[in-house]
């Protein structure tokens, strides 16, 4: 069995550099606070290979979670980085997911927002991509939202 993928890209209206400010590592939390409490960096700089940041969330009953993810490549010049999730309370196993802004023209950018893992066991497919596909739409929304602050 091969790996799960999914990508969600979506063009809005935001200057790059300022959307790309927004989406710092360490900054999760300042665009998407219901569903976020803290995404504080705990290793590097936020923006370099090997940063890591703690994310604290909440579940959908309130309940906190949290989770590592780490950075394991990462380009200004070019709008994007990728990171990896070190420890999660999911069961997710080698996930890497993607994450780059590019610019259109006429104050907008295409975000794009890339993932895959391994299969989990006794889950669906279909439900587990369209899950994280749904929380990357909302961020997106959600950065075209706080971008403009």
């Amino acid at each position: 069995m091969g790996k799960w993928y999914g990508s969600i890209s979506n063009t809005i209206s935001v200057d790059i550099e300022k959307a790309w400010e927004m989406a710092k590592f360490g900054n999760l939390a300042c665009w998407d606070p219901s569903a976020i409490k803290s995404s504080d960096i705990v290793w590097g700089d936020g923006c370099s290979e090997g940063s890591t940041r703690c994310v604290m969330f909440r579940y959908s009953d309130g309940s906190p979670g949290s989770l590592y993810e780490r950075i394991t490549s990462y380009d200004s010049n070019n709008y994007t980085f990728t990171y990896v999730l070190d420890e999660n309370p999911f069961g997710y196993e080698n996930y890497k997911s993607t994450f780059s802004l590019e610019a259109c023209g006429d104050g907008q950018i295409t975000v794009t927002w890339s993932f895959e893992l391994d299969p989990m066991g006794d889950y669906d497919e279909d439900t587990i991509v369209g899950y994280i596909e749904d929380v990357f739409q909302r961020r997106i929304s959600l950065l075209e939202d706080a971008s403009y602050y």
